[in-house]
């Protein structure tokens, strides 16, 4: 299924806080949405106690698959570095386990200095 059915949330590069999230319902995707305004390396991961897997899309494409990560991130959560040109970038977020996973996890994207 294409990624961005569900709902979109935009994630502000290099923000302050991270933006909180949960899987609510087994097999739920959540979708977040960032612009690269500058080409360089960024650094996509999220934090808390759910084993979550990520995907990349872009850019300026929901659907043109970049990169994915299971757990690379602390402990069990999922982290992608990546250089990246300018355009928009699509996030899809779900637990590892579609069929009986839930839990609350946080998502933040930065720019590598």
């Amino acid at each position: 299924k294409p990624c961005g059915e569900g709902t979109l949330t935009e994630l502000k590069v290099n923000a302050r806080r991270r933006t909180a999230a949960s899987i609510g319902r087994f097999g739920e995707e959540d979708v977040f949405r960032f612009r690269v305004s500058q080409p360089g390396r960024y650094v996509v991961d999220t934090r808390g106690p759910t084993d979550v897997y990520m995907k990349l899309f872009g850019p300026d494409s929901p659907t043109a698959l970049i990169a994915e990560d299971d757990d690379s991130g602390l402990a069990s959560n999922a982290r992608i570095a990546i250089d990246l040109v300018e355009g928009d970038y699509y996030v899809q977020v779900r637990h590892w386990n579609r069929a009986s996973g839930v839990g609350d996890y946080t998502v933040a994207v930065r720019k590598a200095r």
